[in-house]
């Protein structure tokens, strides 16, 4: 009974995690809409956490598919430390080969 327990807690999680891929392709696709400026904001769009958009979104400007532009505190409406994320013609050009 107990291994069966674990089995279906362990199954039902893998059921409801989602591959990079697919939150990569997400970010890429709400980023030809408009450019984003917080990984907060974005994390509540796709619905995933903060290291996970981060984490996606440094890999993504890696492969020159997005620009993460810093953007100081002082410069800021909020008053703190933001990033604007914005897709370059690579991902834009990559959407189009996936059919994205």
């Amino acid at each position: 009974m107990y291994r069966e327990l674990i089995y279906k807690v362990y199954y039902n999680s893998i059921v409801m995690l989602r591959s990079s891929d697919e939150i990569r392709i997400g970010i890429l696709r709400l980023l030809r809409e408009k450019n984003i400026d917080s990984y907060n904001k974005l994390a509540g769009l796709i619905k995933t956490g903060y290291p996970t958009i981060k984490d996606n979104c440094e890999a993504l400007e890696r492969f020159k598919f997005i620009t993460i532009e810093k953007i100081p505190k002082e410069k800021s409406p909020s008053k703190k430390e933001s990033f604007r994320l914005s897709i370059t013609d690579e991902g834009i050009r990559f959407l189009e080969k996936i059919k994205g």
